[in-house]
């Protein structure tokens, strides 16, 4: 997987000569592509200080921030997280046509939404990864 400059990524490996442990998180502050991929990262402590900065391989990262985990925090913080949505609406979004009975704008929204998932696998992907992350203001 690609990094890039911000991501924050959690050390896997100890780094005894910086005074890192496996598990520490640290921040993209640069990335390296010739020779190789490297980054240079950066370790701070509770207060921001920084306490390394090492150029590390892609092998000693791992990514901090999964969906599953986003989530989770987001609940832990009292964040009003969406439902999911039910995967047969999902099937009726790719498959069917608006209803009928719909104003013309919300149809209009429906079929372009439609044709975005349809002709962007990618969005799609983005939608299903994304989805339950949502605000939900009704809570």
């Amino acid at each position: 997987m690609k990094r890039a400059e911000l991501d924050v990524v959690i050390l896997s490996e100890d780094l005894p000569n910086e005074g890192l442990v496996k598990g520490t998180l640290g921040t993209i502050v640069m990335v390296f592509n010739t020779p190789t991929t490297g980054y240079l990262v950066e370790f701070c402590d509770e207060k921001g200080k920084t306490i390394a900065m090492p150029v590390l391989f892609p092998a000693q990262l791992k990514r901090y921030f999964t969906i599953g985990n986003l989530k989770s925090l987001m609940v832990e913080g009292n964040y009003p997280v969406a439902d999911p949505v039910d995967p047969d609406v999902m099937a009726d979004l790719m498959h069917k046509v608006a209803p009928a009975e719909w104003e013309d704008k919300k149809r209009r929204v429906y079929e372009d939404i439609q044709r975005l998932l349809i002709s962007r696998p990618d969005y799609a992907d983005m939608f299903n990864i994304m989805d339950g992350g949502e605000y939900n203001g009704k809570t």
